[in-house]
């Protein structure tokens, strides 16, 4: 039977079609068709549009994440980027950072800007609570008899024997990284334990500077890593400190940003004691101070 030239171009359409699509599910198999990816400034706004709704449902840890990611792309940052960092900066307490991530905001979207009057009247605040954070603290002083009446000599012997060292200084800084490492601060109620995470710190000394390295780790497990110094000369060594049983955290007031935290833990005031203890001496251990 003899089959017509129209037919055979029918019969043959679905067999090319599945050949195909045989061929595309091949190479997608074989890793030689690479994903698309948007380009820098199309992932800068679906990444803002990801933090407009972490800010939303108040999730600070994703937002920290995310904002990092847009920091990391090498592209402009649209004003709105550093509008909301500031609110990142504000939640954790680093208020000097967000006052000025809001007045680059500003400057940047101009008076129509659509949080422009919100991150005015918020830069006002801010100001006033890092004048108000900067004068002399009563809680710090009214600490100083207490830390002064100890008996440092003891305090001092007993740590080295407990770290096996001949050294107050190494004794101190090992004392100090085993309440960090044992108090970390996570931002949730339930740990993983089989995932790094919270912010975990790690004091060291060099030419008279406290050396701190901060590692963050987002929900993912990745970690960001910073590295500070701080020169203890002339700086008052009884650090404001403080707790916050509704986030579950403790912290200590950085010595010369006296509006930024210094160090976060977990809620344990008998341990935020013992740390500001431990640090005090360091400090005065640091300035030659009996």
């Amino acid at each position: 039977m003899r089959v017509s030239h129209r037919l055979s171009r029918q019969l043959a359409r679905p067999v090319i079609a599945t050949l195909w699509l045989t061929a595309a599910v091949g190479l997608g198999q074989s890793g030689s068709v690479t994903a698309e990816k948007l380009a820098p400034e199309f992932e800068m706004e679906r990444l803002l549009l990801q933090v407009q709704e972490q800010v939303t449902q108040g999730n600070f840890e994703a937002m920290r994440a995310s904002l990092l990611e847009m920091d990391a792309l090498g592209a402009e940052l649209p004003p709105d980027y550093h509008y909301f960092n500031a609110l990142l900066a504000k939640e954790e307490r680093r208020l000097i950072e967000a006052r000025d991530s809001l007045v680059r905001y500003v400057n940047q979207a101009g008076r129509d800007a659509p949080h422009y009057q919100q991150a005015l009247a918020s830069i006002t605040a801010l100001g006033k609570e890092i004048e108000l954070q900067q004068k002399p603290a009563p809680a710090a002083q009214s600490a100083l008899p207490e830390i002064e009446s100890a008996d440092r000599t003891t305090y001092e012997t007993r740590l080295r024997e407990l770290y096996l060292v001949d050294s107050t200084q190494v004794a101190l800084v090992e004392h100090i990284n085993a309440l960090l490492a044992t108090h970390v601060y996570v931002d949730a109620r339930v740990h993983r334990l089989n995932q790094r995470e919270g912010i975990q710190y790690q004091v060291s000394v060099s030419d008279g500077q406290i050396l701190l390295q901060e590692t963050r780790y987002d929900e993912a497990g990745k970690a960001a890593y910073s590295i500070s110094k701080t020169t203890v000369f002339g700086v008052n060594p009884y650090l404001p400190s403080g707790c916050d049983a509704a986030h579950y955290l403790c912290w200590i007031v950085h010595p010369v940003n006296t509006a930024d935290r210094w160090l976060v833990i977990e809620s344990d005031e008998a341990a935020l004691e013992e740390l500001h203890k431990a640090l005090a001496f360091l400090i005065r251990h640091l300035q030659g101070k009996g």
